[in-house]
């Protein structure tokens, strides 16, 4: 499955190596429960309460869909 900056989180956490993507990017680690709460939100909707922009939301696209 690809992913896209409109799939929810709910999605992309099905992923087998997401949290090693998320935190790569996030430049730290994340909970379960952090994750818990934003998995109804798309990862551009959480790409901007986070301030990232196109680039980053493609860079993880492209580690998750490699």
């Amino acid at each position: 499955m690809a992913y896209s900056a409109d799939s929810t989180l709910a999605e992309v956490l099905k992923h087998p190596n997401i949290k090693p993507v998320i935190e790569k990017h996030f430049g730290r680690s994340v909970s379960n429960e952090q994750l818990q709460m934003v998995m109804g939100m798309t990862l551009q909707q959480v790409a901007n309460f986070l301030g990232w922009d196109v680039k980053k939301v493609e860079a993880v696209l492209k580690d998750l869909n490699g």
